[in-house]
């Protein structure tokens, strides 16, 4: 990367607001929902160029979240360069083809 910007301010989980409280059944599964709704808004938001580095391929919220994200891109019509970089931890590789059709699914051929 030659350049680029920051977008927004740092995300963290869980949200500032949960640091005193306890993290219970009530809210254990929720209290974090916000940042890969977050994640997708600033995935949808490029212009000309999407990063987004993992250790493994999305599941659960953050796949839903990536995926309406790059639909989202796809139905704006603009040219936005999306590249995935994922790890490969020993013992968990991730099978970037079976994630790049999880993302693309439903778009097309195009």
């Amino acid at each position: 990367v030659t350049s680029g910007l920051v977008a927004g301010s740092i995300a963290q989980t869980p949200p500032a607001r949960f640091w005193n409280s306890r993290i219970d059944d009530a809210c254990g599964h929720t209290h974090s929902d916000e940042f890969p709704v977050r994640m997708g808004a600033l995935m949808a938001s490029g212009t000309s160029f999407v990063d987004f580095a993992s250790l493994g391929a999305a599941n659960g919220k953050f796949l839903e979240a990536m995926q309406g994200a790059i639909r989202s891109l796809h139905e704006s019509g603009r040219s936005v360069v999306v590249r995935i970089l994922t790890g490969n931890i020993l013992g968990m590789p991730t099978d970037n083809v079976e994630f790049l059709r999880k993302l693309t699914e439903g778009l097309g051929e195009e």
